[in-house]
């Protein structure tokens, strides 16, 4: 009876040890590779607004991704926030806020961009690729 109870035991002591294995294993994020990212959201996007076309075009320099508003010139640096959702920031030079969000079509490709500032909210469309 002892011998049963201690195998008992020892069973119950290793499955409480396994399961807190399980529990504090650490949870693996997924890697998202910046430097491809980056190339695939290169490119100009057409924004519709107020009626008018604007375009912003996204390039890399240096391993940081910027936005040009091809109106005025203005090169803003974007900042990632979560690049596995592809959301970014941007604070342009008037101090205003830019919330950015990129999406994938059907075929995996980036050709949609996502503005939020000021209280708008504006879809572009990537152009020329």
């Amino acid at each position: 009876m002892v011998k049963m109870f201690k195998g008992i035991l020892i069973v119950f002591v290793l499955c409480l040890f396994l399961s807190s294995l399980v529990v504090s294993a650490p949870v693996q994020e997924k890697q998202v590779d910046t430097k491809t990212l980056y190339e695939e959201i290169s490119g100009s996007y057409e924004f519709y607004v107020d009626g008018q076309i604007t375009v912003i075009t996204f390039s890399v320099k240096g391993g940081t991704l910027y936005g040009t508003d091809e109106d005025d010139g203005e090169e803003v640096e974007i900042e990632p926030v979560d690049l596995e959702n592809m959301s970014f920031e941007a604070t342009n030079m008037d101090g205003i806020y830019i919330g950015i969000t990129f999406s994938r079509d059907e075929d995996k490709k980036i050709t949609k961009c996502m503005i939020l500032t000021q209280g708008m909210e504006v879809e572009g469309t990537k152009i020329g690729g």
